[in-house]
């Protein structure tokens, strides 16, 4: 957005400060660094492959983006006008800005609201800006426009938007989006996710998705040209290649990229990096034929190819150009009609034949006819019939705009189009007879007033229908997600234990600043975890990304048993909010992160002493226990050190309930579709779709291990027979050499006979049949007779030594 922010001199002092700042701090950019169009243009990646900065878009117009071997990559407010030559962009106050020195006019460049302190043109290809903690606050590979390069991915709901032509690179007409059904499409722009509107698509089944349903989705570019969608249930753990578009090249010096362009074709292009052979090719693309995007000659228009190959767009006979230096902008009538005001027949109609042209409007009726002259007879006697497609003996009529329309010598398809001459009513003459009508100020005055007081009537009334409007939708969705059930339910429970809160959609969104992003604490497959404040108190909201309809009865009991927890183990459900599409869950808030976060992000590994993990792992036991022994149990069906919250003082806390499931004291399994996180799920249970009690117990054995090992539970690093840390343990465990596995810390830290007697703990919750697992009060029970041993007459650990 433009605003006027500078006087002249301040402009002037900019640009001093912009020709003796250095642009570069080793491979950062930092404040008073500047470009121009005719001086410096942009900053370069340091191999200098990428560069940011301005390019030329049209004669003395210039756009900024980033740039790969003269390919444009991506671009910055691709919406608004190209610039002139007078412009300059400046890096100064935590911000980006374009000047307009001649107007005065400055623009924001990247819609950032944190400040800025320093950024960098990746070798990737990647623009990224830091903080002054150097934490990454924005970056373009976020932000794709109409490419995609390696490294980076589209992940669910994310979109491609093509430009509008080869020079002009805003906003076009066709769109690429990665659905949540795993499937990538192909529409055109300002057209709803219908398969009605869909050109091309990667056609993936809902039954060659594993059974683990993969809550995301992206499609990847491999720096080889292996371009595929990967699917994953925990980003990056549970990978699992749906599709290969491509299966990569053997070149080598090239870059690939996957542009959706300007004429609706998705396409992989191989630019090349050492001068050597085509600088720029395609070696894939979405579709051969240039007519299957649909949309691409506008309304009324159809495509054909011409002797090239080429799309060409035509108008069908009675029909002009809207804009004739633009025929992809569709065709309108050289004429106006009403046919169905034509009762005298004083208008003869036509029809006109296109042989091997079809549009895809939905018909008004479907009428079966022997001869296509039947089908052009019946819609010439049908006043609202405008056009007729006749294929195979099925005459469809429709009316105008027609749309999607394509022109080929291999289709049998017959269109006819209604039209009608002139007539002397149609033509403008050019006689422009000017009559004066005399009117009174005070009937123009009065006139005047009727329609101010009319318009706020009208305005009060739109108001209150909104208002309205609003409040039966959240009444609907409050019923819908259960809310009467719940009420029922709290109702019916005496109130000698605290009832979880309903709160309204205001509360919440007030108390997250309106969901907005720098609120997230923490997502996954299941949801968003926002960071809210209402009354001065601390709270964490999530906001699922579904809900499953067949199971309301069933979270609201859910609700309100899990907020009579009051386990210090255990997050406490406060209450929720059921106003809106999906239930919003608030939660206590806790403040030192994960445990996987302590053991396994940058800068956190080894930071937990051996003491303070076996009192963590003692915590969740109980927690655990507490749930799978209450009147109603609960399994909680996704332990996992990632839900394991702790406090300053390191106290654990079993959080995220998102798949949880309840059972009466009869029940002693359920049998359901396999849910949870890779690595951590029983084998018993993802083979036979049944869990229990003992499902939890095989999740917790692996979290032991990773206290135990401080390994991630699944790594490529490890050797393919051992990336699953179950079968590395237990491999390693048959090979008494459990002390090679260890974490440094915890081998120095603990003694024999408590990681001995840790990891037997673990072998046993880890056996493949549940039946010989242990139940979670005897692991706890266990757990505590080893937190007890007198440790001053236990062994120490010495390096080489077997245990």
């Amino acid at each position: 957005m433009a605003n006027s922010l500078f006087s002249p001199l301040q402009l002037v002092m900019l640009s001093a400060l912009c020709n003796v700042a250095a642009q570069l701090n080793g491979s950062y950019i930092k404040q008073g660094s500047c470009l121009s169009p005719t001086e410096t243009s942009s900053w370069l990646s340091p191999s200098g492959l990428f560069s940011f900065g301005f390019f030329p878009q049209g004669n003395n117009r210039y756009g900024v983006g980033i740039i790969a071997k003269k390919t444009v990559v991506w671009t910055a407010n691709r919406d608004d006008p190209p610039v002139s030559e007078d412009v300059a962009l400046y890096f100064t106050m935590g911000r980006f800005i374009l000047v307009q020195q001649s107007q005065n006019l400055t623009t924001d460049v990247f819609n950032v609201e944190r400040f800025v302190y320093s950024a960098s043109m990746l070798d990737t290809g990647n623009f990224v800006l830091y903080d002054n903690d150097f934490r990454i606050t924005w970056q373009s590979f976020d932000h794709p426009t109409d490419t995609i390069l390696p490294g980076q991915f589209l992940s669910t709901y994310q979109e491609l938007f093509s430009s509008k032509s080869e020079s002009d690179y805003s906003t076009g007409r066709f769109r690429l989006k990665m659905q949540i059904d795993s499937n990538l499409v192909l529409y055109p722009a300002n057209t709803k996710d219908f398969s009605f509107n869909s050109y091309w698509s990667t056609n993936i089944k809902a039954s060659v998705i594993p059974i683990t349903s993969f809550e995301v989705t992206t499609l990847n570019l491999d720096p080889d040209g292996h371009l595929y969608l990967l699917g994953d249930e925990n980003f990056l753990v549970s990978a699992h290649i749906l599709s290969n578009l491509t299966q990569g090249f053997p070149e080598k010096q090239r870059l690939y990229l996957m542009k959706i362009d300007f004429d609706g074709i998705l396409r992989l292009y191989s630019l090349s990096l050492d001068g050597k052979g085509n600088s720029s090719s395609v070696v894939w693309e979405s579709s051969k034929n240039r007519c299957d995007p649909k949309g691409l000659c506008g309304l009324n228009g159809y495509c054909t190819l011409n002797s090239d190959d080429e799309a060409t767009c035509e108008c069908p006979f009675g029909f002009k150009y809207v804009n004739p230096s633009n025929r992809n902008e569709g065709c309108e009538r050289n004429y106006t009609v009403d046919n169905c005001s034509n009762k005298d027949r004083t208008i003869k109609y036509h029809m006109t034949q296109l042989q091997h042209t079809w549009w895809e409007n939905d018909p008004d009726s479907v009428d079966h006819m022997k001869t296509k002259e039947e089908c052009e007879a019946a819609c010439l006697e049908d006043c609202k019939c405008e056009a007729a497609i006749f294929k195979d003996g099925d005459c469809k009529k429709v009316r105008l705009p027609l749309r999607y329309g394509r022109s080929s010598v291999n289709n049998s398809t017959v269109a006819y189009i209604k039209w009608a001459p002139p007539t002397p009513g149609n033509k403008t003459t050019g006689n422009k007879n000017q009559t004066v009508i005399p009117v009174l100020a005070a009937g123009i005055g009065g006139g005047l007033a009727a329609i101010l007081v009319f318009l706020l009537l009208a305005y009060w009334g739109v108001r209150q229908h909104e208002q309205v409007k609003k409040r039966k939708l959240k009444e609907h969705f409050f019923k819908q997600n259960g809310g009467i059930m719940l009420q029922q339910l709290q109702y019916q429970n005496e109130s000698t234990v605290e009832k979880a809160k309903i709160f309204t959609e205001e509360e919440l969104m007030k108390a997250t600043n309106n969901f907005n992003e720098g609120n997230v604490i923490g997502q996954g497959g299941y949801g968003v975890v926002y960071k809210g404040v209402i009354a001065d108190a601390v709270f964490a909201i999530k906001k699922s990304k579904v809900v499953d309809r067949n199971q309301i009865d069933q979270f609201a009991n859910e609700v309100v048993i899990l907020s009579q927890i009051t386990h210090p183990n255990v997050v406490k459900l406060l209450g929720c909010c059921l106003e809106t599409p999906v239930p919003l869950l608030v939660y206590e808030f806790v403040t030192n992160n994960t445990l996987f976060h302590h053991l396994h992000d940058e800068g956190c590994a080894s930071s937990i002493p051996w003491n303070m993990r076996l009192r963590i792992a003692t915590e969740t036991a109980e927690a655990l226990t507490h749930m799978h022994s209450a009147a109603v149990h609960i399994i909680h069906r996704d332990i996992k050190s990632a839900n394991i919250l702790l406090e300053d003082g390191y106290t654990a806390k079993v959080s995220d309930f998102g798949v949880s499931r309840l059972f009466s004291p009869q029940e002693t399994h359920l049998a359901t579709l396999v849910q949870g996180t890779f690595g951590y799920i029983d084998p018993e249970y993802f083979h036979s779709g049944i869990f229990t009690q003992k499902s939890d117990v095989y999740s917790f054995g692996v979290v032991l291990v990773e206290l135990l090992t401080g390994a991630k539970v699944v790594s490529f690093d490890r050797e393919e027979e051992d990336r699953n840390l179950s079968m590395y343990f237990l491999s390693a465990m048959e090979d008494d050499r459990l002390y090679t596995i260890l974490e440094p810390r915890v081998r120095y830290e603990g003694h024999a006979e408590q990681l001995r007697g840790v990891a037997e703990l673990a072998k046993r919750c880890l056996r493949i049949e549940g039946a010989k697992r242990p139940t979670m009060m005897e692991v706890e029970e266990e757990l505590v007779q080893l937190r007890g041993l007198n440790i001053e007459n236990c062994t120490t650990i010495e390096i080489g030594q077997n245990i």
